[in-house]
């Protein structure tokens, strides 16, 4: 190749929709059609070149006449012996990129290479707010809320993964307190609001959306709480004021309460002769409504401090969820296509003498198809230029096993929890455990979160309200209980339990070891107080039942058809032994010892026979 051909640069070139093609006809029959860019042989003679019609419909009228133009001119030029320029091939695309196609004759042999000039653009500037896929997700707070419910709704690694945070470390609440009357008020309390339900409810939304606003109705005349439930945080507003740890929380007025202040309803009616005639006004006029910090609660799963509203784990796999159901659709659309292998009918043939078929020609065999398609006994008798093939999915179908494991890798990592404890795949429980100790953390802090908002929010405004207070070194102190919940079993049990029993067998009961019974129990989830308790209960009961066998044994076979299975058994008493006088209706008791002696004292019969020290005078 010689000086003046050079190779192409590594750029992006896209070839038009039909390459040109260079014919060369020396007795106007027969094409020829040299490779593109190759070095091919052609004899020695005087050539005419030419563009194919097909490569010149593919160009825009522009192009065409300006083509046509240069074949004219370079067929028509003697000058030119020896090198000839084939045409321009123009790359569509944004780049503007441009090559040229150029073709020498030296020494019998056609050459063909690319020669041409490159438009540079300048390389876009990444920035992660402008990822296209960053743009696709939403940016108002009612949206997002919108996206995660739906993909807690429909992606069942999100539902179990939330619902695991949600339940999994709250899911047994048990309320303590010194004073038994006071917690007795705390659980006909806890019992009233069903707690324990809101609770669930609280922490479910806390994990899905990221924020929850529970709002807690007082009764005044009872002096407890009356009801507990979670505002919509789509229609709660939340305005940071200059007070640290205060917020201004208003709801603005949503559908419903709009329907039940215009509507003419009867039950409507009687929702707003309930309700405040202020209230009435301002959902009236869809004004926002201030809410009472002493009612309503903030609860933010905070990303950063300074942020006014709280942000769900879920937006951390936001892109990947979106990625799982875009392969999902495409495989949608896969499955829809294969349901039937696709049927290709070739009419004609590609060599330079084979049958090229007419437009009419093809029309009509697709016609005779269409009429034999539910023809059991189908033939058809044509020329030997048809062939029917069957073209299946079985090699056409791209593999995204591995964009699929790469995706739920990140989903679990996003969402925070171990893969084997959703799925039982991968590690094991035991060699997991690293993972799920980081996970029991996580949730110790998060029932540090909801035992500081049912201290400080529900218990604490009853407890003075109900002037709840005990003294401690002169001072005034609320009684508030101890919330304990269950026991996270987020390790191998077994080995932890063994460990903690090698330790108290080293020693005698007696002496004091590295750890406590007590901690063996609540390792367990047991409370030692209330085993002992429980102890104590069982060998009292344990007794009673020795006792009544006892006396079941001493009955005769009357009176034990006369008991009663589900009465207590009375113990029957022993008769007095022979001699000794028992008391009677008649006699009083202080007769059972013998006669009484002048003035109701008893006789000094003197010392016994034999001598001896005389009796001790009566006390």
């Amino acid at each position: 190749m010689t000086d003046n051909h050079n190779k192409w640069g590594s750029v992006d070139w896209q070839a038009p929709p039909e390459p040109l093609v260079l014919a060369s006809r020396p007795d106007g029959k027969t094409p020829y059609r040299p490779p593109a860019y190759s070095d091919v042989s052609v004899p020695e003679r005087t050539r005419e070149f030419a563009i194919s019609e097909a490569a010149l419909r593919s160009l825009g009228p522009e192009r065409r006449a300006q083509v046509e133009s240069e074949l004219m001119k370079k067929n028509a030029d003697s000058s030119v012996a020896g090198r000839v320029q084939l045409g321009t091939a123009i790359a569509a695309g944004k780049q503007s990129l441009i090559k040229t196609a150029a073709a020498s004759e030296l020494g019998g042999q056609l050459h063909i290479a690319g020669r041409g000039n490159t438009t540079n653009m300048m390389p876009n500037l990444y920035s992660p707010l402008f990822l296209t896929a960053n743009l696709q997700l939403p940016r108002d707070r009612i949206t997002a809320n919108a996206w995660n419910r739906a993909f807690y709704e429909t992606n069942p690694i999100v539902r179990n993964s939330i619902n695991l945070h949600a339940t999994y470390p709250i899911s047994k609440l048990t309320i303590k307190c010194k004073d038994k009357k006071i917690e007795r008020a705390y659980l006909d309390m806890a019992k009233r609001v069903d707690l324990f339900n809101a609770v669930q409810q609280i922490s479910l939304e806390y994990w899905m959306i990221g924020e929850v606003f529970p709002y807690a109705e007082y009764d005044e005349s009872r002096n407890m709480w009356s009801k507990i439930y979670c505002q919509n945080p789509d229609y709660v507003v939340v305005k940071r004021t200059p007070i640290p740890g205060e917020s201004i929380i208003a709801l603005k007025p949503d559908p419903k309460l709009l329907q039940i202040v215009q509507s003419n309803d009867p039950v409507h009616k009687a929702y707003r002769d309930k309700m405040d005639p202020s209230l009435l006004d301002a959902i009236a006029r869809n004004e926002y409504i201030p809410l009472d910090n002493f009612n309503i609660s903030h609860l933010k799963n905070e990303s950063t401090a300074y942020n006014t509203h709280g942000s769900s784990v879920i937006v951390a796999v936001w892109k990947d969820l979106v990625l799982w159901d875009l392969f999902r659709e495409n495989k949608f659309i896969q499955a829809d296509a294969m349901v039937n292998p696709m049927t290709l009918v070739k009419v004609g043939a590609s060599n330079a003498d084979g049958h090229y078929p007419r437009q009419e020609e093809l029309s009509a065999m697709r016609d005779v198809f269409e009429h034999a398609q539910y023809d059991k006994d189908f033939k058809i008798f044509t020329h030997p230029d048809v062939a029917i093939e069957r073209i299946g999915y079985n090699s056409g179908v791209m593999d995204i096993s591995s964009d699929m494991n790469f995706i739920l890798d990140n989903i679990f990592i996003g969402l925070m929890v171990p893969k084997v404890v959703i799925t039982q795949e991968g590690a094991s429980y035991a060699s997991a455990s690293v993972a799920l100790d980081v996970i029991r953390q996580r949730y110790n802090n998060f029932r540090t979160k909801m035992s500081n908002w049912l201290i400080n929010k529900i218990f604490a405004p009853m407890a003075e309200a109900n002037d709840f207070y005990e003294t401690i070194d002169g001072q005034k102190h609320l009684v508030l209980p101890e919330i304990e919940w269950n026991q996270m079993t987020l390790y191998d049990v077994d080995t932890y339990i063994g460990h903690l029993l090698n330790l108290i067998e080293k020693g005698p009961p007696t002496t004091p070891v590295g750890v406590s019974r007590g901690t063996i129990y609540r390792s367990l989830g047991l409370d030692f107080q209330d085993e002992l308790a429980n102890q104590r209960r069982e060998a009292i009961q344990m007794a009673i039942l020795t006792k009544e066998i006892a006396a079941i044994n001493k009955m005769s076979l009357s009176e034990l058809r006369t008991l009663d299975p589900d009465a207590p058994i009375i113990e029957k008493e022993d008769a007095p032994l022979p001699g000794v006088p028992a008391e009677g209706p008649g006699m009083p008791p202080d007769m059972a010892g013998g006669l009484p002696g002048p003035g109701g004292a008893e006789m000094d019969l003197g010392p016994p026979p034999g001598g001896g020290e005389p009796p001790l005078p009566p006390m």
